[in-house]
């Protein structure tokens, strides 16, 4: 119920007739208030104030004082002013049920970004905002329900719409590339293993090795085509298959040495790994979540969600007292309207 002094400023205001549509300096607060009247009177909630009311209480409020004024005249007929008193207290009791807008009292408190006026002589409270005010209030409102009971407090299958799929992405890529850099060895298939540079070193040793035996066999073995001694003949043929047999084994130590690698993995085929399992996640971002027991909540796009739920269950959801939101205008501008109590 309204204080006495928000009884009083109505009062004046209503003095001053501040909250007159014909009043170009007109609040923004008289606008939400013309509004809210209107959209009262069209759903038959209160009873309005004609001009031609206003004129009749005035003037029976008039005769009252009057009245009342003769009750202390000397030789007044106390008996009858008192009837006539009763009477005029009678007929303006008729006009306690209409209203007029100054009947609407702002509050101090709002419901959320929008401004709350309660009804002067009745339990009724309302809150009234525009577009923004209104849009603000329900994106507050799906805010605290956040707060208080989480993402669980709605269908799971409507939460996983709003999962950020880059962010999801970016998380997985870049744990990825930790796990892989970090040991690329239990990830990366070992033909892809590069050689040591100890090793490039020993195959590059023993292939030239193998280049010198090859010119040192080329020469002995035009020695002995062109010998005819027997004994040179056979020597030469024991230091040829010598030669070979060496070069046999040096062959054999650097395909042993190709087989084992113990080097590196290349950037790009660590990279090219990554992007692989990042292409997995990509397929369903939801899904691997899941599969790696992640919760989905930190991967949910609160500010989409939100609007999801304003953009699905509408503005309603702010409404606390019977799920309705009104609307009205007052010279021109729109407002939006919700009963609070």
């Amino acid at each position: 119920m309204p204080t006495q002094e928000q009884i009083i400023a109505a009062n004046l205001r209503r003095e001053k007739n501040e909250w007159s549509l014909d009043n170009s300096q007109i609040s923004e607060e008289g606008l939400k208030a013309n509004a809210l009247f209107k959209y009262l009177v069209e759903e038959g909630d209160i009873v309005p104030l004609t001009d031609d009311d206003k004129k009749e209480k005035q003037g029976l409020t008039k005769r009252l004082e009057v009245l009342e004024s003769q009750l202390e005249e000397d030789n007044a007929n106390e008996t009858l002013i008192r009837q006539q008193i009763e009477q005029v207290e009678d007929e303006l009791k008729l006009y306690d049920s209409y209203r007029d807008v100054y009947d609407l009292i702002p509050e101090t408190y709002s419901l959320y970004s929008m401004d709350n006026f309660s009804v002067n002589g009745e339990s009724t409270e309302y809150a009234v905002g525009d577009e923004r005010e209104v849009h603000l209030s329900a994106e507050e409102h799906v805010e605290n329900m956040l707060d208080d009971v989480g993402y669980e407090g709605f269908s799971e299958s409507f939460v996983e719409g709003f999962v950020d799929e880059d962010e999801v992405v970016g998380y997985f890529k870049d744990m990825y590339t930790d796990m892989v850099y970090d040991d690329p060895e239990s990830w990366l298939p070992e033909e892809k293993k590069q050689l040591s540079r100890e090793q490039e070193g020993v195959i590059s040793f023993k292939e030239t090795k193998i280049s010198d035996l090859g010119n040192e066999i080329e020469t002995l073995s035009k020695f002995l085509e062109g010998t005819k001694n027997k004994k040179q003949k056979t020597q030469l043929t024991e230091k040829l298959t010598e030669l070979e047999g060496i070069i046999s084994e040096l062959m054999d130590d650097i395909q042993g040495e190709k087989l084992n690698p113990n080097g590196d993995f290349l950037d790009e085929d660590i990279e090219g790994y990554i992007e692989s399992m990042v292409e997995d996640v990509l397929r369903d971002p939801v899904s691997h979540l899941k599969d790696h027991d992640f919760e989905i909540d930190r991967f949910i796009d609160r500010t989409r969600f939100i609007e999801g739920i304003i953009e699905s269950d509408g503005y309603e959801i702010i409404s606390p007292y019977n799920g309705v939101v009104g609307e009205s205008s007052a010279n021109g501008k729109w407002f939006y309207i919700v009963r609070v109590d």
